[in-house]
């Protein structure tokens, strides 16, 4: 440990692989954001539940450009969100972190490996923080602890990847032994990625449920309905007072 904070000290900044590693994790993710969030609201900030956010401002009722849904069609959607869901959220929260370790031990050396690490965890912490006010604003359901342990299990599972294939990692490819990297990629998978892939599958679906809420459902297309009908009275009306003028 002493070793490391006298390494961190001494360090001379590298900004440019620095960079660029941050440029391979943050690139994708804001522009994944952008192509989504741009037309709803953002009940998520953080991958993988932004993507949900799209499905479930059409499901609330709160989409700035689709129409209400049917009750048969909103249910159906919803239980192919879960399985979707469910892969997405494999993806970023075990596959990503995985590939990211993987090229960032060959292009940073240590001390720009964990400085790295601490700008995404920072930036992983205030999005879901974000997350969790927005979460709130938006739905009736007030859960913040259900969340918020979800976010933490999400946060621990990303960041134990990340740091477990680079400390795996790291002394074969000081050693060059490339080859051993194959042969032995299989059992840590087996150990640390399949273990992580069940706790999203577990807890995937019950953020979902939590999510896409009935009563905020109904309670939206009730206000709805009530505004339709006070515009078509104001319509009918003016019309009425135009006649009789």
């Amino acid at each position: 440990m002493l070793e490391f904070l006298q390494s961190i000290w001494n360090w001379e900044i590298a900004p440019i692989p620095i960079c660029t590693a941050l440029l391979l994790y943050f690139v994708p993710i804001y522009w994944r954001k952008y192509r989504s969030d741009v037309y709803t609201p953002l009940y998520f900030s953080v991958y993988p539940l932004a993507k949900l956010n799209v499905p479930l401002s059409r499901y609330l009722g709160q989409s700035f450009i689709d129409d209400y849904i049917d009750d048969s069609y909103a249910e159906r959607e919803k239980k192919i969100i879960k399985i979707k869901s469910v892969f997405s959220s494999i993806l970023y929260v075990v596959i990503v972190p995985f590939m990211l370790s993987f090229v960032w031990s060959f292009i940073l050396t240590r001390e720009q490996f964990h400085l790295s690490t601490i700008a995404v965890l920072v930036s992983v912490i205030v999005r879901f923080s974000q997350s969790i006010i927005n979460f709130s604003r938006y739905t009736m359901v007030s859960r913040r602890g259900l969340l918020s342990f979800f976010y933490a299990c999400v946060t621990f599972v990303f960041f134990y990847i990340l740091l477990r294939a680079h400390y795996w990692i790291v002394p074969l490819i000081e050693s060059k032994s490339y080859w051993k990297i194959v042969n032995t990629i299989g059992d840590f998978i087996i150990n640390d990625v399949i273990i992580s892939i069940v706790i999203v599958g577990i807890f995937i679906p019950i953020i979902i449920s939590l999510a896409f809420d009935k009563k905020a459902r109904q309670t939206n297309l009730e206000n709805f309905r009530s505004w339709q009908e006070t515009e078509e009275y104001t319509e009918t009306e003016e019309y009425t007072n135009v006649d009789s003028g």
